[in-house]
């Protein structure tokens, strides 16, 4: 199954919990894109000492998921030349996923 997922919050656990679910999902087979967007673009940059978000992150892209982030919503932050992680595109390319996924998801 195609999944899609949208992380719109900078909420510590809400986010480590979506990139959780996201390897989980990968790890069973299915193919994962991720949005970030409003504040969670910021999601990309975090990290918390319960909370091991940039593991999470390491091991995504390990599993093949991809990961895309809104450049308005970083260049509002400040943040567009730091994105690492993600690949920086427009509101195009989160329609496209949603055209394109099987099922969306919110976070």
């Amino acid at each position: 199954m195609k999944i899609g997922v949208f992380i719109t919050s900078n909420d510590t656990e809400k986010a480590w919990n979506a990139i959780r679910y996201m390897n989980v999902a990968l790890e069973m087979g299915h193919s994962v894109t991720a949005f970030l967007m409003n504040s969670g673009v910021e999601v990309e940059f975090m990290d918390h000492e319960l909370f091991d978000i940039q593991a999470q992150w390491q091991k995504y892209a390990e599993l093949g998921g991809k990961l895309y982030s809104c450049g308005t919503c970083l260049q509002f932050r400040k943040r567009r030349d730091d994105a690492q992680l993600s690949t920086v595109t427009t509101m195009i390319e989160a329609v496209k996923i949603t055209e394109e996924s099987d099922k969306v998801l919110t976070f």
